[in-house]
């Protein structure tokens, strides 16, 4: 249970919620979905003074479409990811990622936003997004940035955020005539991955590859991006490609973490697995 009193606020606009948390620094954590906060709440494990529910903000819910991007609002659900039939026609693997988080509870109360700020080395959303080359809109009080999904984890639980500023949307390129899959090897339904990977595979009109992109979740302490292109482009697809691709990805896990889950080698041989099944599913 949560022994430690806090303040609790619901603004109504972003700017509002700017402005609390400017004013009370790190002593101030943002609630969105509250699936990763309530928890260590839970564990004694971080004790706010004051808690910023900024499900009311205007502006941070929708999935929208441009001629450009898929737009994704920081607070979304996961189910809404899942079960968006846009979504699954621009970026089928990022709706796969979706459906594997947690159970029907957790998906609809958990978002987007708070599972990339949280940063957890084994969530579901993160190679995807890396793979899918997403850029993050984020904003504090004076200006508003945009940060690559590539640049933005910097380690188990840190990103590029800096004080005061809060996500606002998740933005997907468009990529037409790509093809993406998502593969979790899990020991408990929902569970967090042991290890996934993501790929995105394009391939030209001679079905040859032109580009291959892979990510690693689960394996090292942030999602593990890796762009293949360079020594598979030209090759005609087959099994001895998938092959080459799950040792080209095991070959270059090089720190992979050993917990009471699995050992690292374990995770750094599933990596390439997992690899090699999405890879095929994308030519499926």
């Amino acid at each position: 249970m949560i022994s430690r009193p806090f303040e609790y606020f619901t603004p109504k606009t972003l700017g509002e919620a700017l402005a609390i948390m400017k004013r009370f620094g790190d002593e101030a954590k943002l609630l969105a979905g509250g699936q990763s906060l309530v928890p260590m709440m839970n564990l004694g494990l971080v004790a706010p003074r004051y808690i910023i529910d900024i499900n009311k903000v205007r502006g941070l819910s929708g999935i929208r479409e441009t001629s450009r991007a898929l737009i994704i609002g920081a607070i979304v659900r996961h189910h809404e990811i899942a079960s968006s039939e846009t979504v699954r026609r621009i970026i089928p693997m990022l709706s796969e990622a979706a459906s594997h988080i947690g159970d029907m509870h957790v998906r609809h109360r958990g978002t987007i936003g708070g599972s990339v700020c949280h940063a957890d080395p084994a969530a579901d959303y993160l190679p995807v997004l890396q793979v899918a080359d997403a850029v993050f809109e984020v904003r504090d009080t004076r200006r508003k940035r945009l940060v690559k999904a590539r640049e933005f984890f910097k380690d188990a639980f840190t990103t590029a955020l800096k004080d005061g500023e809060v996500l606002t949307t998740v933005q997907i390129p468009k990529r037409n005539g790509w093809s993406s899959a998502y593969e979790k090897l899990e020991f408990v339904a929902g569970g967090f991955a042991v290890a996934s990977a993501a790929v995105m595979v394009k391939l030209n009109e001679r079905s040859e590859i032109e580009n291959l992109m892979v990510g690693i979740g689960g394996v090292e302490r942030r999602p593990v991006f890796l762009d293949l292109t360079p020594g598979f482009a030209g090759r005609s697809v087959g099994r001895d490609v998938a092959e080459e691709v799950e040792a080209s990805v095991t070959s270059r896990v090089r720190d992979p973490i050993s917990d009471i889950q699995a050992d690292g080698e374990y995770r750094k041989a599933m990596a390439g697995v997992l690899a090699r099944r999405a890879f095929q599913r994308c030519l499926g």
